[in-house]
C-alpha cells in the first residue's frame, strides 16, 4: 500500500533500473528515494505474495529479493544518511518510517508462513518461553 504525503508524491509501483537508482541514490532529491524505496517494498511484497500462494520455492524467493534489495540498496544508504544527519523533513521522515513498516511486515508474513509450515504456532513459543 503506497500513501502519498503532503510533501511527497509517490512514485506508482513500478520498478527501477539499476542506472535509475544510482542516479537517484547520488542527488539529494528525498522525495525521489522515497518513492524508489516505496517501489522497493512493492517489489518484495510481490515476491512475498507469489511464495506465500505456493507459486515459487524458497531458494527462488529468497534470491529475488536478494536481488531486488541488492539493487535499491544505495538509495536506502542515501535515505538514512539524510535521515541521520536531519535533512528530511517532517513527511520524509514518516514516510520512512512507513517504509520500514511495510517491510517489516512482509518479513513477518514470510516467519509466520514457516512457522505455519514446519507446525509452529505462536501460542507455542509463548509457552516454551513460560517453561524457560
Amino acid at each position: 500500500m503506497m500513501i502519498a504525503l503532503s510533501a511527497c508524491t509517490t512514485k506508482s509501483s513500478a520498478s527501477y533500473t539499476e542506472e535509475e537508482i544510482q542516479e537517484i541514490a547520488s542527488s539529494d532529491d528525498y522525495d525521489a528515494m522515497i518513492d524508489a524505496m516505496y517501489a522497493c517494498v512493492d517489489e518484495c511484497g510481490a515476491v512475498k505474495d507469489e511464495y506465500l500462494d505456493g507459486n515459487m520455492p524458497d531458494k527462488e524467493a529468497k534470491s529475488k529479493i536478494d536481488e531486488i534489495t541488492d539493487r535499491y540498496a544505495p538509495v536506502l544508504s542515501s535515505l538514512e544518511s539524510a535521515d541521520s544527519r536531519g535533512d528530511l523533513n517532517y513527511d520524509q521522515h514518516k514516510a520512512l518510517i512507513d517504509i520500514t513498516k511495510q517491510a517489516m511486515n512482509h518479513v513477518m508474513d514470510g516467519v509466520n508462513k514457516v512457522m505455519d509450515d514446519i507446525g509452529i504456532s505462536g501460542d507455542d513459543i509463548e509457552d516454551a518461553a513460560d517453561d524457560q
